[in-house]
C-alpha cells in the first residue's frame, strides 16, 4: 500500500512530460564510456530526478538497502526481484601477461590440471568445481574462490591465476595488456546482463523512464 501511494504521489509531481523524484543505481565497477554516457544524458534529460549511482563489485540487496535499480551479469535472482534483459557479454578466461611468462598458456581444458584457476561460487554458496567448456562441465581444482567478480578480476591481473568472467569486466584491462586471454578456441559461454529492480505492480516514473533508458545500452563487444 505505501509503494502505491508513494507511486501516485511521484505521478501526481509530474509537470507534463517532466519526471521527478529520487532514484538510486547500482552498478558494477567498469569504466564502460558507452554507460557513463547513457546515465548522465538521462540526469541531463531529467534534470529533476536526484540520481545517485553507486559503483561496487558487491551484489547489493536492492529491497533492504533501498536501491531502485542495479545493473549486473549473471542469472541468479533474489525472490521478488526481476530482471530486464539488456545484452549478453561472452565469457572469457583471462590471466595476467607474469602469470603466462611464469606458468605457460593453456589452450585447452586438459591444459588448466598445471594451472591455478580462480573459481567462484555456485548459486551462491558452494564453492565452484566446474567450468563450463565447449558446452560441457569440466573439473576444475580451484586455488582462489571469491563471490565477486571484480575480486576474480583483481587476482588475475595480480597474476594470482586464470579467472573466467564477462567480457565487460575486463574490456579495458585487456585494451591496456594487464590482462591476456588464454583458451581463445573454447566455447565458455556467455553472460546475460540485465536490469534488475523490485517486481512490483506500480514503478515511480523515475524508475521507469531509467529501465527504458537503460534499456538501449550496448557497449561496442555485447551481443543481443
Amino acid at each position: 500500500m505505501l509503494e502505491a501511494v508513494t507511486a501516485a504521489e511521484a505521478s501526481v509531481r509530474r509537470r507534463d512530460d517532466v519526471i521527478a523524484g529520487e532514484l538510486r543505481v547500482s552498478m558494477p565497477l567498469l569504466a564502460e564510456p558507452s554507460l557513463f554516457e547513457l546515465i548522465t544524458s538521462f540526469a541531463k534529460r531529467h534534470p529533476d530526478v536526484r540520481l545517485q549511482v553507486q559503483a561496487s563489485s558487491r551484489v547489493v540487496d536492492l529491497q533492504r538497502e533501498g536501491y531502485d535499480v542495479a545493473i549486473r551479469a549473471g542469472s541468479s535472482l533474489a525472490p521478488g526481484l526481476v530482471a530486464r534483459h539488456l545484452f549478453r557479454s561472452k565469457l572469457v578466461a583471462v590471466a595476467s601477461p607474469a602469470y603466462i611468462a611464469e606458468r605457460g598458456k593453456p589452450r585447452t581444458a586438459r591444459d588448466l590440471r598445471d594451472h591455478r584457476c580462480l573459481m567462484g561460487f555456485a548459486q551462491g554458496e558452494l564453492p565452484q568445481s566446474h567450468w563450463r567448456i565447449d558446452n560441457r562441465l569440466v573439473h576444475v581444482q580451484g586455488a582462489f574462490f571469491a563471490n565477486e567478480v571484480g575480486l576474480l578480476c583483481a587476482a588475475a591481473a595480480q597474476g594470482v591465476g586464470i579467472a573466467v568472467v564477462p567480457h565487460l569486466f575486463v574490456a579495458h584491462q585487456l585494451a591496456r595488456e594487464e590482462l591476456v586471454t588464454v583458451l581463445e578456441r573454447a566455447n565458455l559461454g556467455a553472460d546475460s546482463v540485465a536490469a534488475v529492480y523490485a517486481d512490483r505492480e506500480l514503478l515511480p516514473p523515475q524508475v521507469r523512464a531509467f529501465i527504458d533508458a537503460i534499456a538501449r545500452w550496448r557497449p561496442p563487444f555485447a551481443s543481443a
